[in-house]
């Protein structure tokens, strides 16, 4: 009942469980529903609150405060204060495994990048809201490093540990203190206000003029190689400039998605990840699979979503550095863009 009720009662309010009706006047459940439907009319008529209207209707009533359902990846949170270290744990149930199954490389199933990242924003809100500071605080994550795969099963459990100063938080599997498979150098906030405007998607748009046709198709032939399940396949139209040196990209929440809530949705970040093998002078028409290794710099302003597929957009610019090395064939360095539209 609970789980049906949230979508109507907002975190913050007061919400109330009646207890069953009443036994002893023999009445069936639609007789007494009428009844208690027309009593509690007759007293909201009648009395100035509707909180004693519903006291005389339902005595036996409980109230309680309405408390907003955890983060997905945040299920478990543990503040040791002898170290300051706040201790996040997300277990994999079959809930969260649906999705993240999709995620697969040379067929095994591993824990995203972008689902690292996802984790440690959903850290950094959670320490501005326990020091009171203003909810739609800018967020910045400096040197996230991707050290080792994580591969997934139903009941697998990651364990984020954020100091007391927010530098070198650390992820691990539960119950493996020595094997650190991510890392963040700093994690920091600040206002919204001083960010910096986003480039022009327009002016993108419009130097990446050449389609890239065959989408669908690069996605199928993926997925017959053991990656990207149907959730990861976020990119929907890829265009790219003729130098081959910037990209923009529309990206679809599958309906699956849409109702979950998440800073910037893993399937959604991957997306925009996979942006790297349309970059370069390289056929982009050719299939080929880049993974994360860093992300120098993140910086999120905004507040969690609620995506819907229905009526907004999503955008994705990616250009390549100018420390970007073209003569590399391992590894390639770009500016990543999301917005939201």
């Amino acid at each position: 009942m609970s789980r049906m009720a949230r979508p109507w009662v907002g975190a913050g309010r007061v919400a109330a469980w009646c207890a069953s009706l009443d036994r002893q006047s023999k009445l069936d459940d639609v007789e007494g529903i009428e009844k208690a439907a027309t009593i509690l009319d007759e007293h909201l008529n009648q009395a100035s609150t509707v909180r004693s209207s519903l006291d005389l209707v339902f005595p036996n009533r409980k109230a309680f405060p309405w408390q907003a359902p955890p983060h997905p990846l945040l299920q478990h949170t543990q503040v040791i204060e002898d170290d300051g270290v706040t201790r996040h744990k997300a277990v994999f149930h079959d809930a969260l495994m649906d999705l993240f199954t999709d995620h697969t490389i040379q067929g095994r199933c591993l824990f995203p990048g972008a689902g690292f990242v996802e984790m440690a924003l959903a850290a950094a809100a959670a320490m501005v809201r326990s020091g009171g500071q203003m909810s739609n605080a800018a967020v910045t994550l400096q040197e996230v490093s991707f050290r080792q795969p994580l591969d997934l099963e139903v009941g697998s459990a990651l364990v984020c540990e954020v100091p007391a100063d927010r530098r070198d938080v650390e992820f691990r599997p539960a119950g493996e203190p020595d094997h650190v498979v991510c890392s963040v150098g700093q994690v920091s906030h600040g206002s919204t206000s001083a960010s910096s405007p986003p480039s022009s998607l327009s002016e993108s748009r419009t130097r990446c003029a050449d389609e890239v046709l065959g989408i669908s198709e690069r996605y199928a032939d993926l997925r017959e190689r053991g990656y990207h399940g149907p959730q990861f396949q976020t990119l929907s139209q890829v265009w790219r400039s003729a130098s081959g040196d910037e990209v923009v990209a529309k990206l679809s929440v599958p309906a699956m998605l849409s109702s979950e809530r998440y800073h910037v949705h893993p399937a959604v970040l991957d997306g925009v990840f996979q942006l790297a093998s349309f970059t370069g002078s390289a056929d982009a028409s050719v299939p080929k699979v880049w993974t994360p290794r860093r992300v120098h710099e993140l910086r999120f302003v905004g507040k969690i979503t609620q995506y819907d597929n229905t009526d907004k957009h999503m955008w994705a610019v990616g250009r390549l550095t100018t420390s970007h090395d073209p003569y590399s064939a391992s590894s390639r360095e770009l500016d990543l863009s999301l917005i939201h539209i």
